[in-house]
């Protein structure tokens, strides 16, 4: 019996599909593809637990279950030619043991028969989402480890040597213990040492995945019985393929998931991958036994209304679905491509539901007509929302600009949901005229802020605030913190009118004036705009005046502090204080100004006043030796013989005089107040 290995000389292909070509080839194995009930058709050995009426939950379990004539079947298709080529479709743990376990059976081999169930059994869980070693470090998982190093070797495309390194790191494991949870590993082995490195990698995106993709909680039917679950869920857009690792991760994180139980359901979109399937699917962790089927059902009727009557149907083209079978219905009416709804295993209850793959020959007619956004996480908001129906919503009310809204819990209903963030963001876009219809569309933590009120909350944010009452036996005061709001909402609108009004506009447009101007500006127009800044000033305080009218509690007082810090009114309130504020200074700093200028000119004024009567008096005692006084020129007119010619030039001697103590006096006025202006003012100012 020829004993079968995979060695560098084997071509190996990763596809996510098989060619016909590919499946009428002897010598080539197809690992995770095709329909193995048609084994007998074609030349290739087809290595699949999906499709046909095959229980078996993993490619490993469906081998190791092949009875003598399968088995015989594979030899022959690999008798002429050997092993030329293998066709996979990951590089998945069920890939590559299943594989190594291939070639065990069809080389006749039985020293690892007593070991085989373990085995079997461990990677049949782990395809089917298990996480078979829940409650152990992830680094001693051997499940978790080999899906940390065959996703090494995806993300550098190495596919031959990924696999060649997958399939021998398994096979050793299982020839050195009976018990996969019970693995001693090598700490000097590559392949150890690169999957480490590899969980290392992956712990390290954990947090950034959790902040990247949108976090909220669903109610989630469960599988054997009527209850709903509340459940961790996280929507996440990968250009790449999440690893089976990092999907472990999330489910079992306890420090980021809300309900501290694990991400149980993971809604996962690749835009890259679109029609293979996999562009599309939402997944729960078995270990929460909660079921997909209704998502599913929801999806394959939204189909049916998509195409109409145009959806391809019938034949044995499609993907083989459990549900379908359990439905009764004929070949005929069946789609070629519906939703997947991971019940090929046999399972009792969906665990994964995924996007149909391409039509007919895989590369033209998309067998979907649903687009993510608009479609798919809509219909997963619809049929898994944890918003109780029976909740009391008034219509929410238009406050000067803000929007109110009330919600009452219903007394009957579950309290468990209440304080998730899922339904406090619900409850916050009441008042955001925000309509949800998908998990998208639930307003972040960040975008509001929750206040804890006696029975009750209040969720405020800048468009509004909702008030719920939890309806407990402490009664929720509706209208008083309703009032607190109304009363917030009306000095904001004080203050959007006092802006309206163009108060500061004018008043800087005056002080404006009055700096530009300089000493050429009135004292009207000084008193213009104090009146100005006095009236924008008034207009302040009556825009604020609300916020002392009312008599309030506590409770009410806090709300509305909040309630002006998210609308902006505290800001804008101390911004305006301080505005006017400075207005004040302003104005003073101007009026001394003012005043300065004034006695300035006063003070040169008397100063040249002083000088020119200062002269003047100066000049009075030589009035008499160049001039004849009135007096005596009188006298001198009644003498005998006088001389009326030297009379007559002696009085225009005196008028002259009179001109010169006139021009003296001016001189000196000019003289003393120029000097004061440019000289006294300086030396009054450095004393």
């Amino acid at each position: 019996m020829t004993n079968y290995v995979i060695s560098h000389a084997i071509s190996i292909q990763l596809k996510p599909y098989p060619d016909q070509s590919d499946l009428q080839a002897n010598g080539t194995i197809v690992v995770g593809l095709g329909n193995p009930t048609t084994q007998s058709n074609y030349g290739a050995c087809i290595l699949n637990h999906k499709g046909g009426t095959t229980k078996a939950r993993s490619v490993t379990q469906f081998i190791n279950l092949a009875d003598d004539q399968l088995v015989n079947q594979w030899r022959s298709c690999l008798a002429s030619e050997g092993v030329k080529r293998i066709i996979i479709e990951d590089l998945s743990l069920d890939t590559c043991f299943g594989l190594q376990l291939f070639f065990y059976k069809v080389s006749n081999q039985k020293d690892l028969d007593h070991r085989l169930k373990e085995w079997v059994d461990y990677v049949s869980d782990w395809e089917q989402g298990l996480y078979p070693d829940k409650g152990g470090d992830t680094r001693d998982s051997v499940a978790c480890l080999s899906s940390l190093l065959g996703h090494s070797f995806l993300s550098t495309g190495d596919i031959t040597t990924g696999l060649l390194a997958c399939t021998d790191f398994v096979w050793k494991l299982i020839e050195s213990s009976p018990n996969p949870r019970n693995v001693s590993f090598d700490g000097r082995s590559p392949h150890y040492r690169r999957a480490i490195a590899r969980y290392n990698y992956e712990r390290g995106l954990l947090r950034a995945t959790v902040e990247y993709g949108v976090v909220f909680q669903l109610m989630m039917p469960s599988g054997g019985g009527k209850e709903r679950i509340l459940t961790d869920a996280i929507a996440l857009t990968e250009s790449n393929d999440l690893s089976a690792i990092l999907k472990v991760l999330l489910r079992n994180d306890y420090e980021y998931s809300w309900t501290k139980r694990g991400f149980g359901l993971l809604a996962l979109h690749r835009p890259g991958a679109q029609g293979s399937g996999n562009d599309m699917t939402v997944s729960v962790d078995p270990d929460t036994y909660v079921s997909l089927n209704t998502l599913w059902k929801s999806l394959e009727n939204l189909e049916d209304e998509r195409w109409g009557s145009g959806r391809p149907r019938g034949g044995n083209k499609g993907r083989w679905l459990q549900s379908y079978h359990d439905q009764g219905k004929a070949d005929s009416d069946l789609p070629h491509q519906p939703w997947y709804d991971g019940r090929a295993g046999g399972e009792e209850w969906s665990t994964l539901v995924g996007a149909p793959k391409y039509l007919d020959d895989g590369k033209t007619l998309l067998g979907s007509k649903l687009d993510w956004y608009a479609d798919v996480l809509p219909e997963l908001w619809r049929v898994f929302s944890p918003i109780p129906e029976s909740l009391t919503i008034d219509t929410p009310a238009e406050m000067l600009g803000k929007k109110f809204a009330f919600v009452r819990w219903d007394p009957k209903e579950r309290r468990d949901v209440i304080d998730s963030p899922t339904f406090l963001g619900w409850l916050a876009a009441q008042s955001m005229a925000i309509e949800i219809n998908s998990p998208f569309d639930i307003p972040r933590p960040s975008a509001y802020q929750i206040m804890k009120l006696p029975g009750g909350l209040a969720l405020i944010h800048r468009h509004g605030v909702t008030l719920f009452d939890e309806a407990t036996p402490i009664r929720f005061d509706k209208k008083s913190y309703e009032s607190t709001t109304q009363r917030v909402a009306d000095c904001v609108a004080n203050y959007h009118r006092f802006i309206q009004d163009n108060w500061l506009q004018h008043a800087l447009e005056g002080q404006n004036r009055l700096r530009t101007k300089g000493t050429k500006f009135s004292i009207k127009e000084f008193h213009a705009w104090q009146h100005q800044a006095a009236d924008a000033k008034g207009a302040l305080l009556k825009a604020m005046k609300d916020r002392f009218s009312q008599i309030e509690s506590y409770d009410q007082i806090q709300l509305g502090h909040i309630l002006e810090q998210y609308w902006g009114l505290a800001e804008h309130r101390a911004e305006l204080l301080d505005m006017v504020e400075r207005f004040d200074q302003v104005t003073q700093q101007i009026f001394g100004q003012l005043r300065e200028k004034r006695d300035k000119w006063l003070n040169s004024l008397l100063t040249g006043l002083g000088a020119g009567l200062f002269a003047k008096e100066v000049l009075e005692p030589f009035k008499d030796k160049f001039t004849m006084n009135m007096y005596e020129w009188q006298i001198e007119m009644f003498r005998k013989n006088a001389d009326l010619a030297h009379l007559e030039q002696i009085a225009h001697e005196v008028a002259n005089w009179e001109l010169y103590s006139v021009a003296i006096f001016v001189a000196f006025f000019a003289a003393g107040s120029l000097l004061y202006w440019f000289k006294g003012a300086k030396l009054e100012a450095a004393e």
